[in-house]
């Protein structure tokens, strides 16, 4: 799919697919263990900001904001999590201009 820089680069499908493991691996201790309350909920959160802010940290992702840990309407056992992540444009091209 050539109409999205965003989607037409291995390297950012890449970093996407590298952050959802990242993700998962950091949740994956806390699912089965808790009942959900607003507590446990809070608790995913700051796990999930802090995640996030390591991403950062480490260059890579430019920026990451989780804008809702819920609890699923439809299916009340599951929570859902939604982040905007900025992700790094890969330098493709080098154009150079030479003058005299």
């Amino acid at each position: 799919d050539m109409t999205s820089l965003a989607v037409r680069t291995d390297t950012t499908t890449n970093i996407l697919d590298f952050c959802a493991y990242f993700i998962r691996r950091g949740l994956k201790n806390f699912a089965g263990r808790f009942n959900i309350t607003s507590n446990y909920l809070d608790m995913l959160s700051t796990v999930m900001k802090g995640m996030l802010t390591f991403l950062e940290d480490n260059s890579v992702i430019i920026s990451g904001d989780l804008d809702k840990f819920v609890q699923d309407v439809n299916e009340r056992d599951n929570t859902v999590a939604e982040c905007d992540l900025v992700l790094p444009i890969p330098n493709n091209k080098i154009r150079v201009t030479l003058r005299v």
